[in-house]
Parts: structure tokens; sequence; C-alpha cells
């Protein structure tokens, strides 16, 4: 990568320095034609010097945007399983959803490597929105689940200390009947 972009740069630096000598040499000689071929190269130099620089930032801001959805899918997969255990998620659905989120990434991926350079600064936004919308659907889903774990939970826990009262209940009975016996 770097390889590239160094003759890259040095082709820009020739293009550049090429156009500045005709520029100087049509101007010296009078020869408007050659002075406009120069400023052109120029231009173009520069031009080109610009879009490998939006390509570099998009490159960083698409890495950055992979390090993001990875750590999202970390993050979401630990919350997930962790949201298995309370709510009872089956080793099925979350193989399922790691399959859907590996084949949506794969059809990013996909589509990344053939739409090629578009304008640079677009597509780094939209990969940025798009984990931050992935990001946040995970996080919903997570305190979903998180929810339906406590939900069941406080169903349990009722459940439990409604066994107690009524276990507690049986116990006063079965004391007045052994007292009421030992009376008689």
């Amino acid at each position: 990568m770097t390889e590239h972009t160094s003759s890259e740069a040095r082709d820009g630096l020739v293009t550049s320095l090429k156009g500045k000598v005709k520029e100087a040499a049509g101007a010296v000689t009078g020869n408007d034609s050659l002075t406009v071929e120069g400023q052109l190269e120029q231009t173009e130099a520069e031009a080109r010097k610009e879009a490998n620089a939006q390509d570099a930032v998009a490159k960083t801001e698409q890495t950055e945007a992979q390090q993001e959805i990875a750590a999202a899918r970390h993050t979401a997969a630990n919350e997930g399983r962790a949201a298995a255990v309370d709510a009872g998620i089956t080793k099925s659905q979350a193989r399922q959803v790691a399959a859907a989120q590996q084949r949506a990434a794969d059809l990013a991926a996909e589509r990344e490597k053939q739409s090629g350079q578009t304008v640079a600064e677009q597509k780094a936004a939209d990969r940025v929105s798009d984990a931050r919308d992935d990001a946040a659907s995970r996080v919903r889903e997570a305190h979903r689940l998180e929810q339906e774990a406590r939900s069941a939970h406080e169903a349990s826990q009722t459940s439990a200390e409604a066994a107690e009262r009524a276990a507690e209940r049986a116990r006063e009975d079965a004391r007045r009947l052994d007292d009421d016996a030992g009376r008689a």
C-alpha cells in the first residue's frame, strides 16, 4: 500500500514539475499553448494529489468504521450470550444471528470492492453512519433482551414468593392440626 502511495506521489511530483517547466518555457518563448499545457499538468497533479489524500482519508475512516463494527459485534455478542442465558435463547438462534451479520458484512465488503472509488468523503460518512446505526440497533436489542430477562426473573421471584407464602400457610395449618391433635 505504501509502495503504491509512494509511486503515486512520485508521479504527481514529476507531472507537477513537468507542468512548471512547460509553463515557464511557454512564458519565456511566448508560446501560450505550452504555457496552458503546463498549467493543465499542474492542475492535474494537484487534483491527483487531492484524490489520493481523500482516498487515504476514506481508507482510514473505513478501517475505523470496521474496528467500530467489530467492537460493536463483540459487545453485542457478549451481551447476546448473557441475555441468551437469562432469556433462554437457543444456540441455533445465536448462530443464525451471527451468520446473518457475517453475510451482511460480506455483502458490504463486496459492494465496497465492486463500487470502486467514488466520492471518498460520502462513502466514509455512509460507513460511519451504518456502523452507528448497527451499533444502536444492537444496543436496543440488548436492552430488549435484558428487559425480557428481568421480566422473567421478576415473574420467577413473584412465583417463588407466592410458593413461600403458601408453604408458610401450610406449616401454620400443620402446627394447628398438631396442636389440636395433642389436645384431643
